[in-house]
């Protein structure tokens, strides 16, 4: 049951398979690398990545650091509530925009992957060296990395800002939906209960007179049972002195 606060995860609010698409295509176009991670650091999507930052994530001492500046910048964006641009503990340019439902952080969506200017090769090698690295193999994938001037950057993380805007938005009308269709659910249900449990024979007709629903008593009176009694007249299942008259009490 879905509850005043938000229970369920993004996952079950977003279609996540239509936000892949659409960060393939961002990144197609930008060579730019986007994920979008819950709050647990386990990525719902992923696009772009550069074959550095695959190496980061196998390489134990590097992907220690990855988890823990993921962690970091969520937790910026989450308590800033806004858009946090820094450079991730492996060297990298990321901007996290987190995403909020009702008031409660679920999500962050990463632009990632990215330098404003050349790479330093001196801070590279020394970090290569740290974790354990090939240095010549280590730089030629950090040459790989885009360089986007920091205007560039800002301007495109702006667009995710909205994006994340737009996610926001949609899992709330979609835990709306849910939550209204939750409660209309268990309305019907305790009504069925009084409809069927009550003592008075009850049926229900539509404008034409027909049957569409009756309950226990009413089958116990009219001994018509109710699948017999649907679509049917009123007056074919139970007979009445005013049937067809004008003091049908129905008119």
């Amino acid at each position: 049951m879905v509850q005043d606060r938000i229970d369920s995860a993004l996952e079950e609010l977003v279609d996540l398979t239509s936000l892949q698409k659409l960060q393939d295509d961002f990144s197609l176009a930008t060579g730019l690398a986007t994920s979008l991670m819950n709050v647990d650091g386990r990525a719902l999507t992923r696009s772009g990545g550069s074959d550095l930052c695959q190496f980061h994530r196998r390489c134990k001492p590097a992907a220690v650091r990855c988890q823990a500046s993921d962690r970091a910048l969520m937790a910026a964006a989450a308590e800033q509530r806004r858009q946090v641009i820094a450079a991730c503990a492996n060297g990298l340019m990321v901007a996290a925009t987190p995403i909020f439902i009702r008031d409660r952080h679920v999500a962050t969506l990463f632009l990632s992957q990215a330098l404003f200017t050349p790479p330093d090769e001196g801070y590279f090698r020394a970090q290569a060296r740290e974790i354990g690295a090939d240095e010549d193999a280590y730089l030629a994938m950090v040459r790989r990395i885009p360089v986007v001037p920091e205007d560039r950057f800002r301007n495109v993380a702006r667009f995710f800002s909205h994006m994340a805007r737009l996610i926001s938005e949609l899992g709330h009308r979609y835990w709306e939906e849910r939550r209204l269709h939750q409660a209309i659910e268990k309305e019907r249900a305790r009504l069925a209960a009084i409809f069927q449990g009550s003592g008075d024979a009850m049926r229900i007709i539509d404008t034409e007179f027909r049957g569409r629903e009756q309950n226990r008593r009413m089958h116990d009176l009219s001994g018509v049972p109710e699948g017999e009694a649907l679509r049917r007249y009123c007056y074919q299942s139970f007979r009445h002195p005013y049937c067809g008259t004008e003091r049908c009490v129905l008119r």
